[in-house]
């Protein structure tokens, strides 16, 4: 399926999603503030994944929802778009930018090797799309930011992502 930066929205949802079919390539999990967190690339795309208990809700950022019916908390088409929302005791803040790929496709922030994935799609590909995701993890925050890449396109979108703990002062 060819994916297109025009094609991309994000999702807030409220619950679990079956992200299996929409191809992981790759993923990681971390601990922060009670939750697990899995963060994963869904080729062109990603999701951030957060679990405490019973409670659960999921980031995308896809060119094709998961299958299934969801209860989304926040929807945003992908350039130029942000949003805020609260639930479960954290406030969420989102951006959404395109940017030019003739300045390159690198995250911005700086993230140490451990907290980053960076995948070529499809895999193996030189010169093609890439998903890079990093994160940043403190008592109050965990910070995402993620590059999506279409060379064919000569863009990329970032997306730059707060979860906060409310319960913090």
């Amino acid at each position: 399926m060819h994916q297109s930066a025009e094609q991309l929205s994000y999702r807030l949802i409220a619950g679990p999603a079956d992200l299996r079919p929409l191809r992981i390539l790759a993923s990681r999990g971390v601990a922060w503030a009670g939750w697990q967190v899995a963060l994963y690339v869904l080729g062109a795309s990603h999701a951030v994944e957060l679990r405490r208990g019973r409670a659960r809700m999921t980031e995308l950022l896809t060119c094709v929802p998961p299958p299934g019916a969801h209860a989304s908390l926040m929807a945003l088409s992908a350039a130029g778009s942000e949003g805020c929302c609260e639930a479960q005791g954290l406030r969420f803040r989102v951006r959404l930018a395109s940017f030019d790929l003739v300045a390159g496709d690198d995250l911005l922030g700086c993230f140490d090797d451990e907290a980053r994935l960076d995948v070529a799609f499809p895999p193996g590909a030189a010169g093609g799309a890439v998903t890079r995701i990093g994160w940043r993890i403190d008592a109050r925050w965990l910070t995402v930011e993620t590059v999506h890449s279409y060379p064919e396109e000569g863009r990329g979108i970032r997306s730059f992502t707060t979860f906060e703990r409310k319960d913090q002062p």
